[in-house]
């Protein structure tokens, strides 16, 4: 991670560093909040929102609905196991919008569903909480 972030302060101009930088910061801090075992602060990577959209085998609108998802797959902390985020990317798209996409790797035990893998597609909107997650398209690779 601490190559990407240099790469990214090498190419990108100085205004557009600290956004990015602050989209990378929350992102990093969720996969922390996701490997620790705590949902709701994982959570709070996503803008509380009946609009806030999630893209998989289903799609789920808002947070609520978003947060009884994870609680299903993921009943306790051996279930979330560990994830990891691997090259990411942000693409800021106006002053307050940006896509980011990148890919995870899930680690957990066999008897608690074994690994994962995939990729993502995040758009995130800076609003008066900071940077957040509105829609997330998440695939599962075989």
């Amino acid at each position: 991670m601490k190559k990407l972030m240099m790469f990214l302060l090498l190419v990108i101009p100085a205004s557009a560093q600290t956004e990015e930088k602050v989209i990378l910061d929350v992102l990093v801090k969720s996969a922390a909040d996701w490997s620790r075992g705590d949902l709701d602060a994982f959570l709070t990577c996503y803008e509380m929102s009946p609009e806030t959209t999630f893209v998989g085998q289903q799609v789920t609108h808002g947070t609520e609905d978003l947060r009884a998802r994870y609680l299903k797959a993921y009943p306790d902390a051996a279930h979330m196991g560990k994830t990891t985020f691997s090259e990411l990317k942000v693409r800021p798209l106006t002053s307050g919008l940006a896509i980011v996409t990148g890919r995870f790797a899930l680690e957990r035990k066999p008897e608690f569903g074994g690994g994962a893998h995939g990729i993502f597609t995040l758009v995130m909107r800076k609003g008066p909480g900071g940077w957040r997650i509105i829609h997330d398209h998440t695939s599962v690779l075989p």
